[in-house]
């Protein structure tokens, strides 16, 4: 009996001893957990050879600092999570681009026990215009051109076992700083409704019925009666200026297969429809559209993806250049007279583009990336003489190589250095070309 009591005994006093290592144990292993926030700072140096996007444009090396941070914390079957940074762009010799770009964007990811599911994201830009990805657009000064871009989004999900019913809507804008540029502002609003059917764990079929709405509220030039079409005050004024409204309609099917965990293919085939309120339905668009996306993981450390996209002008812009004819009295020109009341020129009817990319994980810590990418825009240009429309043809033809190399030489650094080339062409209204070389590097830390 004395032995018996004595094993009870060391048996409740061993008790309190384990519970207080496995608390301990939990607490170190909770402490181990990456912290769902983090901060950093960034800092990197870019020379460009053609800073402003322009025929011969002039070269440049500017310095960009600064501040990111954000977190991802999962609560229950729900996901909260947002990211923000902030950057001082400072110029060498043309100052006059100073600038401050900034992101911010965050969401919720929520889930119910009754198989339905969705989430809710914004997100707010501003940085330089990049006119490399603008297509019908091309810078003519060394204005200092910031472009706002800001987006709410929502998405819901019912099922996803075997068949499921999906919807989404969006909402966006597109704003300029320069004043030139007010006829490229525009709004559009998206949402779609389909359903999906699995055909195995790997294999997903799906349609939806998507549709667009897209505002440019200065998109057609309509002086009134008595105003000079040539004057450059007129010109600039935007009350000089209507709207425009692109209405498209489109039905898609889409296949998702996931061939390994690392490896698989995205497709989307699309009949699209547009239509415009005031820019004549000589603009119009109808046809198909689609995108493939292809990713390959040859080895655990090679990767490939390859992709193709063709897509009818989302967010249209227009380039208004009110044209003017000579006109000729005896044995020489006397003037010009304004003869087009209204040009523009749509952002792009339609666009085409290629994409190839490789990265390699040379070590640990050390990744390499290429990328090639292609794109090819019809642009259309049309113009009101005497009360006829009249439509000619053009292209916006872009080439985009870039090469870079990642080095992280602990947790919190990363060190990289990148170099890329640009090329662009233009015929039409807006015909010019050029062409851009870039080297950057930067450094960033972070602390989680």
């Amino acid at each position: 009996m004395q032995t018996q009591n004595k094993q009870v005994r060391r048996c409740g006093m061993a008790r309190p001893l384990i519970a207080s290592l496995a608390a301990a144990a939990s607490c170190a292993a909770w402490a181990d957990e990456p912290s769902p926030y983090y901060l950093g700072v960034t800092q990197s140096f870019t020379h460009d050879s053609n800073v402003t996007g322009t025929a011969d444009g002039p070269s440049d090396s500017y310095s960009s600092t600064g501040l990111t941070a954000g977190f991802d914390q999962p609560i229950g079957r729900q996901r909260l999570h947002a990211s923000a940074n902030v950057h001082y762009n400072r110029y060498r010799s043309l100052t006059e681009l100073n600038n401050t770009s900034y992101g911010a964007s965050g969401g919720w990811d929520w889930a119910t026990i009754a198989q339905l599911s969705g989430n809710v994201s914004a997100s707010a830009n501003q940085g330089l215009a990049s006119q490399g990805t603008t297509a019908g657009l091309v810078n003519t000064t060394s204005e200092r051109n910031l472009v706002k871009t800001d987006q709410i989004s929502t998405s819901v999900l019912w099922g996803g076992a075997i068949v499921g019913l999906r919807g989404a809507y969006s909402h966006s804008r597109v704003r300029y700083s320069a004043p030139s540029y007010f006829f490229a502002e525009s709004s559009a609003d998206a949402g779609s409704t389909g359903i999906f059917y699995r055909l195995g764990p790997d294999i997903k079929l799906g349609t939806d019925v998507r549709l667009t709405r897209t505002v440019s509220p200065h998109a057609v030039f309509t002086p009134a009666a008595g105003l000079d079409p040539t004057d450059p005050n007129v010109i600039a004024d935007p009350t000089n200026y209507s709207s425009n409204t692109v209405n498209g309609r489109n039905i898609d099917l889409t296949a998702d297969w996931a061939v390994t965990p690392l490896s698989g293919i995205n497709a989307r085939l699309s009949w699209t429809r547009q239509s415009n309120s005031s820019a004549g339905s000589d603009l119009d668009f109808s046809g198909l559209t689609g995108a493939l996306a292809v990713r390959y993981a040859a080895t655990g450390k090679l990767t490939f993806g390859a992709a193709f996209s063709r897509d009818a002008g989302a967010n249209s812009s227009f380039f208004n250049v009110p044209s003017t004819t000579s006109t000729s009295s005896g044995s020489g020109t006397t003037g010009t007279t304004a003869t087009t009341t209204t040009v523009l020129s749509q952002n792009t009817q339609t666009t085409n583009s290629y994409s190839l990319t490789a990265g390699y994980a040379a070590t640990a810590k050390i990744r390499v990336n290429a990328a090639a990418q292609w794109a090819r825009a019809k642009v259309l240009d049309a113009a009101l003489i005497s009360g006829t429309t009249t439509v000619s043809e053009g292209s916006d033809a872009s080439h985009t190589y870039s090469l870079g190399i990642d080095y992280t030489p602990a947790r919190n650094w990363q060190l990289g250095c990148r170099v890329s080339h640009m090329s662009r062409t233009l015929t039409g209204t807006s015909g010019t070309a050029y062409s851009n070389n870039s080297t950057s590097c930067s450094a960033q830390f972070t602390l989680q």
